[in-house]
């Protein structure tokens, strides 16, 4: 697998101008994050992205990969034009070292630190308040062959080799940091991949991440907390929103979702909002179904909180091509308690 992670961040509430609500819905998807300065506005396109409005506010992502080679992708937008802000941070596994950094620094360029050490920057970039840029950035970690690149709209503005790792003892990083210092930047469409597998595993490019809801229920046995229609009651637009749920200790619920109009599809991610509501564990299944093929990745659910369990499915599992918009449109998802 090469793709890690998407968000299009259209689901961490639906007030533009507010917080992400309720309290702490951030730490469903991110294990480290401070939200108390992030708005919701407009996104670039539909729906919504999140503003970093404080230079105390950043969001990082759950471990993700042990490869060497990191690639990350979002639509950008600078709020404040002089302001100086990390967009990128690439961490260790331990979550306790910054490594590679992607940097605006206030006057229309971007650089590239190893922790607090410059190593190269660009001139003359000319990066504008207020205008959407989709930057990429692509590490690949040695403390003597390492080399970056960072991309704006596709274009390389910005590559080298120098020393990429931070630390004698990890030559990888896991997680990525979006935000810190004085941010004011907006992000939406975001991606992360590493350099496994023969798909997505270079620069994706300008990427739209598009957020599918269930749309009618095909095979279900969960009980609903009302009526009789399980997919009404997880159709929500805030992934912690537990108003209506549906429940079960064991069994498999399947659901058809709303189509897709994007016709060229790098993958999949399944996100399932769930808890734990008595003392037995239990293991979640994130399910896919393709034609006549079904496959599942297991969830371990140990937690009383809700937490947000997240599947990647990069290409169609019942022909092993990359998804199209009619086979994923007719395709459904699901979970399974075992």
């Amino acid at each position: 697998m090469a793709l890690l992670w998407v968000d299009g961040f259209e689901n961490y509430g639906t007030t533009v101008g507010s917080t992400p609500s309720p309290t702490n819905i951030v730490a469903k998807k991110y294990i480290d994050y401070n939200e108390g300065y992030i708005d919701i506005q407009t996104g670039r396109d539909t729906g919504y992205c999140l503003f970093f409005n404080n230079g105390s506010i950043y969001m990082t992502t759950p471990g993700l990969t042990t490869d060497r080679t990191l690639i990350i992708g979002a639509a950008i937008k600078i709020n404040l034009a002089t302001s100086v802000a990390y967009i990128y941070s690439l961490i260790d596994i331990a979550n306790t070292k910054y490594g590679m950094r992607l940097y605006y620094d206030g006057t229309g360029d971007l650089r590239v630190y190893n922790g607090s050490t410059l190593i190269n920057g660009t001139s003359g970039l000319g990066l504008s308040a207020g205008v959407w840029y989709y930057i990429e950035f692509k590490v690949y970690c040695d403390n003597t062959v390492g080399t970056y690149e960072v991309r704006v709209g596709g274009v390389n503005v910005l590559s080298g080799t120098a020393d990429t790792q931070y630390t004698s003892t990890l030559n990888y990083y896991s997680k990525v940091r979006l935000g810190i210092t004085a941010a004011y930047l907006s992000y939406d469409d975001f991606y992360v991949c590493d350099s496994t597998g023969t798909v997505n595993n270079n620069f994706l490019g300008n990427c739209k991440v598009e957020t599918l809801r269930p749309a009618g229920d095909s095979v279900v046995t969960w009980t609903p907390d009302i009526g009789v229609t399980n997919y009404t009651q997880i159709d929500e637009q805030v992934i912690d929103d537990d108003t209506t749920y549906v429940e079960a200790t064991t069994g498999k619920d399947l659901y058809t979702y709303g189509n897709t109009a994007n016709t060229s599809i790098q993958g999949v991610m399944i996100t399932t909002d769930v808890r734990q509501t008595d003392a037995t564990d239990y293991t979640l299944n994130n399910i896919t179904k393709s034609g006549v093929t079904e496959i599942s990745d297991n969830k371990f659910v140990g937690a009383t909180g809700y937490t947000a369990k997240t599947t990647v499915v990069e290409q169609d599992p019942n022909t092993s091509t990359p998804w199209t918009q009619t086979t994923l449109n007719a395709a459904e998802f699901g979970v399974e308690a075992i």
